[in-house]
This record gives structure tokens, C-alpha cells and sequence, in this order.
């Protein structure tokens, strides 16, 4: 069996496209793994994943310039190296080997897009099957032409008209590996905890490309001077076509009644400093804080950050006296947008920002 590594979404184009071929070229229609058509989404995943990589005698990696130090990729590749598998990294033209020495893919063997290089590894395949080689060299010559039309069209779609965004997966597997725990279902994945960190907000500002939602209260953290430099990237980003849109509650506090809030004085300073820094970032970043903040005043059950295609939310919880319990390393859960409890979550994060005070 062969195990087809991708990460991002020009490699799973790409992976998806080689599949199609090495099953045309070798009749085999069972003897290929790829995590998005091999299993669903979040049930069983590190279980199918590691009987996957026992199953399987070789592992090829589809490698772009923005994924070689993906620690997902990273991840799998280290899995099968360690298991003796044999490996081959399939290379775009915008990689030279070289850029491998620094990777873990230094030490595999790495062949770009080309019909040459395509036969050494089809014969290397052949060999492992005691298959007819005849048959798989015209076959290979058969396909090759159309093969080698979609690759370069998912090139060029790649280069000009798609944001390579992070996959659901990757955030999956990146705070799986920081907590060694996790529980899932067949659309959410639950993390034991982590929400509301600074680690968590360092990832999320370095990863997201096309949109970030933020759900919190006095958001701190996300806009903590630590995160400075991410920060003014963020700034570059927005001005580049990130949607961003941030709720803060508002520090007219209406809605809470004066009893519902412990230490209503403090938090409310609590809440203004955090908003003048914001404010300052922003101007440190050249961000517009009128588009991107408003101010709601209802009591919230749920915080979320929703970045590109995925969604990172904590259920709020409530103290006998009325107050929002900390989240601050708290459990919390992530979904992918297109889930049902995803398109949940932006709905109604899109409703409270329609009725939130806008920034004056």
C-alpha cells in the first residue's frame, strides 16, 4: 500500500491528482491512503493514521515551497522514516533539493514532477508489487499527458487565484500534539485545554490568511505587546483583504445589572486598558479600529476565534453570582466551518456583530 502525504491545499491537489494517476497506471484501486478520501474527519484519525502507516510499505510527499517545514507533514514523514518505509518526496518546480537539507526531508529521496523521474518511481513500485513493468511503463505513457495538464493547472491556480489557507486538520493535529490529548466525534474534536493563551493567539495570528473572527470579552491576550510583530503582519494582512473583525463587551456594561457583575469597577477598568491597547496596536499596525471592533452587551455562552475555514470556541460558564467564569486554559473545541456546529458558530457570531455599537 502507498501513503499519500499532503498538507495545505495546492499539496492535497496535487496528492489527489497523483492518486487518480498511480491508480490508473497500476489497476490497483485499494492499495492507497489519503487522510481526506481514507477516512472521515475526526473519527479515529490518530488510530487510522498509525495503522495506515504500518499498512503501508512507501510514503510520497507532495511538497510545496509553503509546507516543507509543516510539522503535520513533518509529523507523518517522521512516522515512516523511523518505520524503514521507503520514501520519495514529490517536488514543484520552485523547490530545489537543496531546500530539503534543513528539513527532515534531507535524507529522502526527492524527484519533481517529470515523466523520468515518474518512471524510476513507478518501477520502484512495480518492483514492490512483482508486477509487469511493460504494462506500467505503457499505461504511465497513456496518462501522463493528462497528468501533466492538471498539475500544472493546479499550479497556476495556486499562484494566482488561491489563498493557501491552513487546513482543519493541521489545527487539529497542532494542539493534539501540544496536549497529547483529545476527544472527538465525526465533526468536533475537543482539546483537554489551552484556550485563551498566549501560545494560542501566537498560532492563530501567524496562521490565518483569509479571515479572523474574534468572540472575547476583553481580549487581552490577542492583543498583548508581546504579539507586536505578529500584530503589525496582521495589519499588512487586513490591508491585503483579511477579513478581521474583533467584540469586545462593551464597557458601558449595558445589559449586565449592577449585581451580576463581582468587582464591576475593576473589571470595567480592566476592560477599557485592554481596549486603548488594542487601540494602540491598531495604530501601530495602520488597522482601522472603526471597521474592525464593535462593542456587544449580552451575556455570551460561548467565546470563539474563527480563523480561515476553522473554528476554535469554549462554552462560557457562570459563577452563582452572575460572572463569566475564567477561560483562561480552558478546554475548548475545534470545528471545521463547514460543519454543521461551524456554520452554528459564524451565524451567530455575524448576528452579535450586527448588533453590537459600532466603534466611534
Amino acid at each position: 500500500m502507498i501513503f499519500f502525504s499532503w498538507s495545505k491545499q495546492k499539496s492535497l491537489a496535487l496528492a489527489q491528482c497523483t492518486l487518480e494517476l498511480f491508480q490508473k497506471v497500476t489497476m490497483r484501486e485499494n492499495e492507497a491512503w489519503l487522510s481526506d478520501s481514507s477516512i472521515r474527519f475526526g473519527t479515529g484519525f490518530f488510530e487510522s493514521l498509525s495503522e495506515a502507516i504500518d499498512r503501508c510499505d512507501c510514503g510520497l510527499f507532495f511538497l510545496t515551497k509553503d509546507n516543507i517545514h509543516q510539522s503535520w507533514i513533518n509529523f507523518e514523514a517522521g512516522g515512516m522514516f523511523f518505520s524503514e518505509k521507503k520514501l520519495w518526496c514529490i517536488l514543484t518546480d520552485d523547490i530545489k533539493k537543496e531546500d530539503l537539507f534543513d528539513s527532515p526531508f534531507g535524507q529522502i529521496q526527492a524527484i519533481h514532477i517529470k515523466k523520468e523521474a515518474f518512471e524510476k518511481l513507478f518501477k520502484s513500485i512495480c518492483k514492490n508489487y512483482s508486477d509487469n513493468w511493460d504494462a506500467y511503463k505503457a499505461r504511465l505513457k497513456e496518462h501522463w499527458s493528462g497528468y501533466s495538464k492538471r498539475v500544472k493547472e493546479i499550479l497556476k491556480q495556486g499562484l494566482c487565484n488561491k489563498i493557501d489557507i491552513i487546513c482543519t486538520n493541521e489545527v487539529v493535529s497542532h494542539f493534539v500534539r501540544l496536549q497529547n490529548d483529545l476527544v472527538e466525534s465525526s465533526t468536533v474534536t475537543s482539546i483537554p485545554c489551552g484556550f485563551e493563551t498566549h501560545d494560542l493567539y501566537e498560532y492563530v495570528l501567524s496562521n490565518c490568511k483569509k479571515r479572523l473572527w474574534i468572540f472575547g470579552r476583553k481580549n487581552k491576550k490577542m492583543f498583548d505587546a508581546s504579539h507586536g510583530v505578529l500584530l503589525k503582519e496582521l495589519g499588512r494582512k487586513i490591508a491585503g483583504g483579511l477579513d478581521f473583525k474583533c467584540l469586545f463587551f462593551d464597557k458601558q456594561l449595558s445589559g449586565y445589572s449592577e449585581k451580576t457583575m463581582q468587582n464591576r469597577r475593576n473589571f470595567k477598568k480592566a476592560l477599557e486598558t485592554s481596549i486603548d491597547d488594542a487601540l494602540d496596536r491598531c495604530e501601530e499596525a495602520d488597522s482601522a479600529p472603526g471597521e474592525c471592533f464593535r462593542y456587544y452587551s449580552e451575556m455570551r455562552n460561548i467565546a470563539m476565534i474563527i480563523f480561515d475555514d476553522t473554528v476554535l470556541y469554549a462554552h462560557v460558564t457562570y459563577k452563582l453570582d452572575g460572572t463569566p467564569a475564567h477561560l483562561t486554559n480552558a478546554p475548548f473545541y475545534i470545528a471545521d466551518i463547514e460543519t454543521k456546529i461551524g456554520r452554528d458558530c459564524s451565524l451567530a457570531f455575524l448576528d452579535t456583530w450586527e448588533r453590537s455599537r459600532k466603534h466611534e
